[in-house]
């Protein structure tokens, strides 16, 4: 199973990207992705404006993504530290999985960034 202990910031921080209440329910969640140098990727999109947040190196897994309600509700009960997310829970709080396919992100998130100013 994949579970991985990911910071309450991160999931706040990436969270503010997932809309709440839109038709397309593969948007309402958190993406969890892997990178291609094997660090997990937290992905969230409202359909126009997109971010990823990558964090530590895991091993390979099944991607899926997170309900932003169970999300919301954990992040109400553990404020810091990290949180536990698996396919069937975030920290206590349980969830069904976000149905559809999330979009391919990666041809929108440029792999390297940069801290030069955008044209």
């Amino acid at each position: 199973m994949s579970t991985f202990q990911i910071p309450a910031r991160a999931l706040k921080a990436i969270g503010y990207l997932a809309p709440r209440k839109e038709v397309r329910e593969y948007l309402r969640g958190i993406h969890l992705d892997r990178s291609e140098d094997g660090h997990l990727v937290l992905v969230a999109t409202t359909g126009v404006v997109a971010g990823a947040l990558k964090l530590h190196a895991v091993p390979e897994f099944e991607r899926y993504t997170v309900s932003i309600t169970a999300v919301d509700a954990a992040l109400k009960i553990a404020r810091t530290g990290a949180i536990e997310v698996t396919p069937e829970r975030v920290g206590v709080v349980g969830y069904n999985p976000v149905p559809g396919v999330f979009p391919a992100w990666r041809s929108i998130v440029p792999a390297v960034t940069t801290d030069e100013p955008a044209n």
